[in-house]
């Protein structure tokens, strides 16, 4: 079998191509190729002694476009693969339009649209000339990766993504990009059922946090050594356009900011921070009547690819605010890993909103789900939280979870939201033997990793090589 491996950023081009190689001593592969995003991963795999077919990466792909002068008809791909601009809305880099980019200036409509038809052109040349057999990535929020999955699905290519099943805190391997369907590598068994209750039951009390809660980035503060860490690691650019002849720094795509721009993202956040800390703030809701609405990291998988209509929260906001219950409050609560990111205005136009207010990031979510009339998100967690704890959620987006107990849905009809929205917060109706076999079937059909461990990289590399190659092994069987 002839795979493909796509590495995001950081050591990942090295851990899949130590996965590959695994896979080829086991005779499950007899060839694989890798393609890498970034420096890291790509002297990761250069400076090591592997035994890939081909290495492909970003940079290279990228500066041929720059030299290419003739493109593809976009007519011609989109009606074949679909909206392009929906493509291009996948990559935070090339297209963004609810922020500002922190550096470099917007993309133009020609640009997005040659850069997205020349990708589709490539990606169907590699992957037809090389006669790939399956593609493996732990990539989503990336226009290279959203290509490949829609080349892969036209030349019936297995597609598949590996990510957290959330609940429980494990990596399962869903087929194509949009993880909705998890790969069923095996049958639910007592010990499966066991464990889903366990999960449960801790949940409920407290007991159960995924290694993923506060896992997300902190603004660093404004202090000197902060400041001479900062300056130690500004340096990639010498190495940048020596190996890929890039040096226009300015450009978002290729994700290495000018020194000013550093400079200024990082006075910027800074700033930014101090601001949200500066807003009002409700601190206690245990006698109030609200619904909740826990803003998603933007732009991300969870809006941009995985829900791309609802990518503007903002007006978003303003449609839940329209459409619930005139006596009740709407309270947002800021992702802790957005915290200096949002521009001023976001919050602004939001406090200026009647009947909706902010908590504080401190105030535990599992509170806010317990206390709240209904919890409402894109594709966030909270709505599988909310299940566990036999609350009602509703869903704007759709997830591989949208079908647990407690979990509505929308219709597409935006007229109808007011009754969608009552629908859901009068539901009294909780199948627990459904959300009991949901959990029990994804322990069923996952690694043994965490996701901290499985996405940031398992302390233990052996660990986390054996881990990988066994499971994989597994979901090639699948497809005998």
């Amino acid at each position: 079998m002839k795979a493909l491996f796509i590495s995001g950023y950081g050591d990942w081009g090295r851990k899949f191509c130590l996965i590959g190689e695994t896979l080829l001593k086991n005779k499950i592969l007899t060839e694989y190729m890798i393609y890498t995003h970034g420096i890291e991963a790509y002297t990761s795999v250069r400076n090591s002694d592997f035994n890939y077919k081909q290495h492909l990466n970003f940079e290279n792909i990228y500066k041929s476009f720059l030299e290419e002068d003739s493109f593809p008809s976009a007519k011609l791909y989109e009606s074949k693969y679909g909206s392009l601009y929906k493509m291009a809305l996948s990559d935070r880099h090339l297209l963004q339009f609810t922020h500002d980019f922190p550096f470099g200036d917007l993309k133009d409509l020609d640009f997005i649209t040659n850069y997205t038809t020349y990708l589709i052109s490539c990606f169907e040349k590699i992957l037809t000339d090389s006669k790939t057999e399956v593609v493996i990535t732990s990539v989503v929020a990336n226009i290279s990766t959203l290509i490949i999955s829609k080349v892969c699905e036209k030349l019936e290519i297995p597609y598949f993504n590996i990510a957290s099943t959330r609940f429980p805190d494990r990596f399962v391997a869903y087929r194509g990009h949009f993880q909705r369907e998890v790969v069923e590598i095996s049958s639910i068994e007592d010990q499966h059922i066991q464990s889903a209750k366990k999960l449960v039951n801790s949940f409920i009390k407290g007991q159960s946090k995924p290694s993923w809660v506060g896992s997300g980035p902190v603004v660093k503060k404004l202090s000197f050594i902060n400041i001479a860490s900062f300056i130690k690691h500004i340096n990639p650019y010498k190495f940048y356009r020596k190996t890929f002849l890039l040096d226009d720094f300015n450009d978002p795509l290729i994700g290495i900011p000018p020194i000013s721009s550093r400079i200024k993202i990082f006075f910027l956040k800074n700033k930014r921070k101090n601001f949200y800390n500066s807003l009002k703030f409700i601190n206690d809701i245990s006698d109030l009547d609200f619904y909740f609405y826990p803003l998603h990291v933007d732009p991300e998988a969870s809006t941009s690819v995985l829900a791309p209509e609802w990518i503007d929260q903002l007006d978003l906001i303003k449609k839940i605010r329209i459409n619930m219950p005139a006596q009740k409050q709407l309270l947002v609560k800021e992702h802790p890993a957005m915290i200096g990111y949002r521009d001023e205005s976001f919050y602004k136009r939001i406090s200026r909103i009647p009947g909706v207010s902010f908590v504080k990031t401190d105030i535990d979510s599992f509170k806010l789900i317990s206390y709240a009339s209904l919890t409402v998100t894109i594709t966030g967690t909270a709505a599988f939280e909310a299940s566990l704890l036999k609350r009602n959620s509703f869903q704007f987006g759709k997830t591989n979870f949208s079908d647990l107990p407690g979990i509505h849905c929308f219709n597409g009809d935006i007229e109808t939201l007011n009754e969608q929205f009552k629908l859901a917060e009068d539901n009294d109706k909780f199948d627990e033997n459904s959300l009991i076999h949901k959990l029990a079937f994804n322990f069923a059909n996952s690694m043994d990793l965490d996701y901290i461990s499985g996405w940031r990289g398992e302390k233990n590399e052996d660990n986390l090589v054996s881990n990988y190659s066994e499971y994989l092994e597994k979901v090639f069987s699948t497809l005998n």
